[in-house]
């Protein structure tokens, strides 16, 4: 590197080249740190919003189109593929929330129940609606390819989704929902990412 004197004797870089070198510190230092904070800023990969979830947040309301036996995941007993709750749809308090049940399982019925969460050894074998957590918030039997639409208003907590029907819960069947006064939005989480 080109040296100068300084007045007292002292060589000194060359100040052209120290500038020069300063701006290329500068833009790579400007670099990381814009990528860094897009990477902070970046939604996290265990949030997912699907095609079968539509909110409007000025009307406070969410919809969840939800298939019993979509795959055959856990042998047909899940929602969207989803079971024993590997996902929890999240949703904010207060809002009206729908959630739609279409039955694809052309071998059985399945319902869905709004309840409490249960502990391994107190999951019930068969559930009516009567023992939903909130009134009305659940959907009697359905046959192969029928749907139906329940509602409720969200109040703060931990909830399943759990289908009554006997023997499928037991075995799985089940989603986790949850309302949190921190949220503005319904999201959906996956187990396997949180």
């Amino acid at each position: 590197m080109p040296k100068s004197m300084h007045p007292e004797g002292v060589q000194l870089p060359c100040l052209p080249l120290m500038i020069k070198s300063m701006q290329r510190l500068q833009t790579v230092l400007l670099s990381l740190l814009v990528f860094l904070s897009a990477s902070l800023n970046a939604p996290k990969a265990d949030v997912l919003i699907p095609e079968w979830l539509s909110y409007d947040s000025a009307k406070k309301q969410a919809h969840f189109k939800l298939i019993a036996a979509k795959n055959a995941n856990n042998n047909g007993y899940n929602y969207n593929g989803y079971y024993q709750g590997n996902i929890s749809l999240k949703v904010p308090v207060d809002w009206l929330i729908r959630i739609s049940l279409t039955n694809w399982d052309a071998n059985s019925t399945h319902d869905i129940i709004l309840t409490r969460p249960f502990v391994n050894d107190d999951i019930p074998d068969e559930l009516t609606g009567q023992f939903s957590t909130i009134k009305r918030a659940y959907i009697a039997p359905l046959f192969a390819n029928e749907s139906d639409t329940l509602s409720f208003i969200s109040k703060a907590g931990q909830y399943w989704l759990f289908c009554g029907v006997k023997g499928h819960g037991i075995d799985g069947m089940w989603i986790k929902l949850e309302a949190d006064n921190k949220l503005q939005s319904p999201i959906i989480k996956t187990k396997n990412r949180e």
